[in-house]
């Protein structure tokens, strides 16, 4: 059976717009599952409470010694918000002094610097608008700590004091086991 024009043109135009169909159906499908993602991930934002949902705050500076600007490498500085368990960080001073915290929450926080030696430090710090640079100075405090005895004592004088000694050989031990 001979095809007609009319036949080829139809047939032509079915395998044109079949694969055009596909395609739209395709992008269509795409569509769909990028908003139902946008949608998923503002929802979680929204659900996960301020803390979360405006992380990314940046609280970094120095710490030096009052009397002579030295750097203090090693003191303790934590940073709480809201419920002391769920939000806090600590971190210790590089040895420039330096300490640097990211991430934390757009609100306002208390820091406590604590050192060895010097005065505790603590701070409420407002990173609700920005991030905070900070040049925090410690003063020297007198602190009275106890005495430590610290005694050794020599082999010999450890040996005077044990009360009674025995040597087993393999034999003795072999026939205490029986």
């Amino acid at each position: 059976m001979p095809l007609t024009d009319r036949a080829l043109e139809h047939a032509a135009i079915l395998t044109t717009v079949g694969p055009v169909r596909a395609t739209l159906g395709r992008t269509r499908r795409l569509w769909r599952a990028a908003a139902t993602t946008l949608l998923a991930a503002l929802l979680t934002a929204m659900a996960s409470g301020d803390a979360q949902a405006q992380a990314g705050r940046h609280l970094h500076g120095i710490l030096e010694d009052s009397a002579t600007a030295e750097p203090l490498r090693g003191a303790e500085i934590s940073v709480v918000w809201g419920d002391a368990v769920a939000g806090m960080r600590r971190i210790r001073t590089d040895g420039a002094g330096r300490f640097d915290f990211r991430d934390l929450p757009a609100r306002r926080v208390i820091m406590r610097v604590r050192m060895l030696g010097y005065t505790p430090l603590e701070r409420v710090v407002d990173l609700s608008r920005e991030d905070v640079l900070l040049k925090i100075v410690l003063s020297a405090s007198n602190i009275t700590l106890q005495a430590v005895d610290v005694t050794a004592d020599t082999l010999n004088d450890a040996l005077e004091r044990v009360v009674a000694m025995t040597t087993l050989d393999a034999s003795a031990l072999n026939a205490m086991r029986g």
